[in-house]
């Protein structure tokens, strides 16, 4: 059975890791990263904001479309001229921004969506007049006025 390609990619998102390539890439120093590295984490972010572009996106349709076309920009970019170099690590560190921002983004999304949900089945075995059946009620010790436990 296939899934619609919304669920197959959100099967593929993981914050963790793209919080680690984000990071990894943001980490990358100007003059003690060679080119290929540079390419290789270029690549590694690419996957993950394409991953994240569609479920990161804000619920707000004028920005979602702002950071849509940030992003497809930084992904249609190509480093070039005399120093790209600077070109590169430039590309690298605003994509990794991006990500990170998608990441957040796709997070509190999710966080509050598992709110909703863990809210709306805590209440779910209360009778409809909220009041708890015998078996839902919790005992807890009663004290004297000695300070003893009943």
């Amino acid at each position: 059975m296939t899934h619609p390609p919304s669920e197959q990619s959100d099967l593929l998102l993981d914050p963790a890791t793209a919080t680690l390539i984000a990071n990894r890439g943001l980490s990358l120093q100007l003059g003690t990263t060679t080119l290929p590295e540079m390419d290789a984490e270029a690549t590694a972010l690419e996957v993950q904001l394409r991953l994240f572009l569609g479920a990161g996106l804000p619920e707000e349709e004028e920005e979602a479309d702002e950071q849509r076309r940030e992003v497809q920009a930084l992904l249609n970019s190509v480093p070039a001229g005399s120093d790209v170099a600077v070109a590169s690590w430039t590309r690298v560190r605003a994509m990794a921004r991006a990500l990170r921002r998608h990441i957040e983004q796709y997070t509190k999304r999710n966080s509050c969506r598992s709110l909703q949900l863990s809210s709306n089945g805590r209440d779910a075995h209360l009778p409809a007049d909220g009041s708890a059946g015998i078996r839902d009620r919790t005992t807890a010790p009663v004290t004297t006025g000695e300070g003893a436990a009943v």
